[in-house]
């Protein structure tokens, strides 16, 4: 009876799915990163923590440049640290990537100021204005 049990939880252990497997399906089923961003930050919160993300937003933190969002992700280290998981922005233009019209989303801008490529800004022109 006892060997049937451990031969059973043997075959379970088997064909359990492997966890990225799992991750995948729950992606498809919706699951963001922002979600998983959550449960592992709320999985090793405590007031150090707390006292890592305070000190990454006051000493790195800019508006729009490197942003820390809260909960998020912190990894201590033993080397008398922590990695604090941060949003660091890069633009199309740093990354080489052209911006694409906002009328049309076809076609690359090349008007920054209006956001507009050639075609659309050429149509914006034309109108007449009354």
């Amino acid at each position: 009876m006892a060997e049937s049990r451990q031969r059973q939880q043997a075959d379970e252990e088997v064909s359990a799915p492997a966890p990225i497997d799992v991750l995948k399906a729950l992606a498809r089923e919706g699951l963001t990163f922002s979600d998983c961003v959550k449960v592992f930050a709320e999985q090793d919160h405590d007031q150090d923590t707390d006292a890592y993300v305070s000190a990454a937003e006051d000493r790195y933190a800019e508006e729009g440049s490197i942003e820390v969002d809260a909960p998020t992700v912190v990894s201590v280290s033993d080397d008398g640290g922590a990695y604090v998981m941060a949003w660091l922005w890069v633009s199309n233009g740093d990354a080489g990537i052209a911006d694409t019209c906002e009328r049309c989303g076809n076609e690359p801008v090349t008007d920054e100021d209006s956001g507009l490529g050639d075609k659309c800004r050429a149509n914006n022109d034309s109108r007449v204005v009354l």
